[in-house]
């Protein structure tokens, strides 16, 4: 009996010690590093039978039409459309799994890193002070702001237990279907979509990517954020419409913005975001194939 083969994608290091966790008469195991070209991931993974997911890299129709014995994806998260094409796995009767609450502690912690960094003026001072310009820069308390929460599953839930529990913040959320028991459990209000964009000093938009939330945040929903606001988005760039949040920002429509991750390659930036002039915003950016990271704040 043949071996099933797996290959698995890292992102940093190759841990060894995964492999012990197989049964070495039955998989063969093969860890590749990411941020691979294409040609070179066609090659590492065309004798495959699964791959697992954990890198940057992404996996075009190109890729999986290269790999004739493959049969399941299985990412490392939970959005994977940002790594998959979707489509042409399904068209090719290749699974797709994720693991949806994997990274939700690691990733509720990155989104209040965001609202730190953005809130309390972290990166705008140390870039500031790289330049050797001394500047003393106001910021306002968590536990004064009004926090509002686009989407409330395994990440959001988390980031609303620490803004809670570890801030003593006032938060409100907006989801499809209501939570009643963790309203009950944090203390945390419902609302309505509109009246959360309208109320809160904070929004984080924490929702999964489909063709139903791409521009969920769009220049209407900009349009109805207090001046001061700023809005934070851990989970995939296209659920803020790139165009309207541009101009949000030039315009001082919003506060600010913190993102992770960025609509396109650094080298190609169609919109602008990452050439404003940083007199009139605050940029910090984390090179990373895809995983740039940006906050913008206007200054006044």
């Amino acid at each position: 009996m043949s071996k099933i083969k797996i290959v698995m994608t890292c992102a940093g290091e190759i841990n060894s010690k995964i492999k012990e966790d197989f049964d070495k008469e039955k998989y063969e195991i093969t860890q590749i590093t990411d941020n691979k070209s294409e040609e070179e991931l066609i090659n590492a993974i065309k004798e495959a039978d699964a791959v697992y997911l954990g890198g940057d890299d992404f996996f075009s129709k190109n890729v999986l039409e290269n790999a004739p014995n493959l049969k399941l994806l299985a990412f490392g998260g939970i959005g994977y459309e940002s790594y998959i094409d979707a489509k042409a796995a399904t068209e090719l009767g290749i699974a797709i799994t994720n693991t949806p609450e994997a990274n939700s502690d690691t990733v509720a912690e990155f989104s209040i890193g965001l609202l730190l960094s953005l809130q309390r003026n972290i990166t705008m001072t140390s870039n500031l002070a790289k330049k050797g310009v001394w500047n003393r820069m106001v910021s306002r308390e968590i536990k004064s702001e009004e926090i509002g929460i686009i989407g409330m599953g395994a990440i959001a839930s988390r980031v609303a237990k620490i803004l809670v529990n570890g801030f003593g913040a006032n938060v409100s959320y907006y989801n499809r279907t209501r939570k009643e028991t963790l309203e009950k459990e944090l203390c945390i209000k419902y609302k309505e979509k509109e009246e959360l964009l309208k109320t809160s000093d904070v929004i984080f938009i924490i929702i999964t990517e489909n063709e139903n939330t791409i521009n969920a945040i769009d220049k209407k929903e900009l349009e109805l954020m207090k001046e001061t606001a700023v809005l934070i988005n851990p989970a995939r760039p296209k659920l803020i419409n790139p165009e309207a949040l541009a101009e949000a920002l030039i315009n001082k429509k919003i506060k600010g913005c913190a993102m992770d991750g960025y609509y396109t390659e650094p080298d190609k930036d169609p919109y602008g975001l990452l050439k404003l002039d940083e007199k009139k915003v605050k940029s910090f950016i984390q090179n990373g194939k895809r995983n740039l990271k940006i906050c913008l704040e206007k200054q006044k």
